[in-house]
């Protein structure tokens, strides 16, 4: 051995199948962005009478541009911090209900599964969620609507969205931190309504490795009843 490899002692080696293409927070900010595109938002109609439902016509996973014309309503998606990774367990587990899911990711046309995803640790990271409006009914339906869209069922706070192909379509569940209108003079001028978010995201981390069948051995054991004796010879 040289400096620089890895010494496992008594651990089973379990190669990786193919490297992930892309991490677990562009993961999450994807997931993130596919969730909010299919978002509905209902404004008041008051006197009209009819209520007028919209969607976001651009979600953006940046920062606008400062000379980009946005068309509203859109959002942007944007990290606010580095990506916490905590362990999970004292050991990276195996998932057993992804064994031979993901053969095909490696060509494996054999019946025998061969891979099986792996989780090493437990990601979690808050995005800034802006919504760029013209209009105050349009930021107002969308403050309205976000407690219910991030909580869809009474589970658990929060909601599960599943995530990018990519990233073997581990869920990623979506939390609702902060909202809060943050308006200034420059959006002012240029007559914009806006609505900053905090939204927490958390997902598995995880690799796809070869998977390794492990055969438990089997002793033949003879029972033999004492009121039954066995019959001479």
């Amino acid at each position: 051995m040289t400096v620089g490899d890895v010494v496992e002692a008594g651990a089973v080696t379990t190669p990786v199948a193919r490297p992930n293409y892309i991490g677990v927070r562009e993961a999450m900010g994807r997931a993130l962005k596919a969730f909010l595109e299919n978002a509905d938002f209902l404004v008041y109609g008051a006197d009209d009478p009819q209520d007028t439902e919209f969607k976001l016509k651009n979600v953006m996973p940046r920062w606008p541009l400062p000379d980009e014309e946005l068309s509203y309503p859109s959002a942007s998606i944007v990290e606010i911090k580095g990506t916490a990774q905590d362990s999970h367990s004292m050991t990276p587990t195996m998932l057993e209900e992804t064994w031979g899911e993901f053969d095909h990711l490696i060509g494996s046309t054999m019946d025998e599964n061969k891979t099986v995803l792996w989780k090493e640790a437990e990601a979690a990271t808050s995005f800034q969620v802006d919504f760029w409006t013209e209009l105050d009914p349009d930021r107002e339906a969308i403050e309205g609507a976000l407690p219910a869209i991030f909580s869809p069922g009474d589970g658990r706070y929060g909601v599960m969205i599943e995530g990018p192909e990519l990233y073997y379509s581990r869920t990623v569940r979506a939390t609702l931190e902060d909202t809060h209108f943050d308006d200034d003079s420059v959006t002012s001028y240029r007559h914009e309504r806006r609505l900053r978010c905090v939204v927490r995201c958390e997902c598995d981390i995880v690799s796809l490795r070869m998977a390794q069948s492990i055969v438990t051995p089997r002793t033949p054991l003879t029972v033999i009843d004492p009121n039954d004796p066995p019959e001479e010879v």
